[in-house]
């Protein structure tokens, strides 16, 4: 069942057949339609706000926090990326520059991906849960706002592109 785990846990998250709450939501209560449940996966960790994107990865769990940032980025403001247990723990957290507003894991290379910044000044950041390090990649050049990816591959198509002068 372990090896189905990155397989199965995406899909159901997407599927609604699980649906994660975080604990921090505010006092609007969620209902479930029989038979299923609504259960608390995970409380953000102290000081952080506004959970967007969630990707799993193996046995992991990836949260990104836009902590209420400028979509832009043009605060100059930091969020972060939390990767969890599927317990709900926090394994580790990561600070990136500006809003993050994509987490994408990448089951060939078991790296996740993130956007930062969707409503201009975009970054690309790519995540190694391995060694719990993380490294920026690339702006994309010229108006980037709105972009938002679907997968690695798309990011990269994306952040590839370079003007010529």
């Amino acid at each position: 069942m372990k090896a189905y785990a990155s397989v199965l846990a995406p899909a159901l998250l997407m599927c609604g057949m699980v649906a994660p709450v975080f604990a921090h939501q505010t006092s609007t209560a969620s209902q479930a339609v029989s038979p299923y449940t609504l259960s608390v996966f995970a409380s953000a960790p102290a000081g952080l706000s506004a959970p967007d994107d969630i990707a799993v990865l193996d046995d992991h769990v990836f949260v990104g926090y836009g902590d209420g940032h400028d979509p832009g980025g043009v605060d100059g403001l930091s969020s972060q990326v939390v990767e969890y247990n599927m317990d709900g723990s926090v394994v580790h957290t990561y600070t990136v520059l500006g809003h993050v507003d994509g987490v994408k894991a990448d089951p060939i290379t078991h790296k996740v991906w993130t956007l930062e910044n969707e409503d201009g000044n975009t970054r690309l950041v790519i995540i190694d849960p391995e060694t719990q390090k993380h490294r920026f990649i690339s702006s994309a050049p010229g108006h980037t706002a709105g972009v938002t990816t679907t997968s690695p591959s798309e990011a990269a198509r994306c952040t590839s592109a370079r003007r010529t002068r």
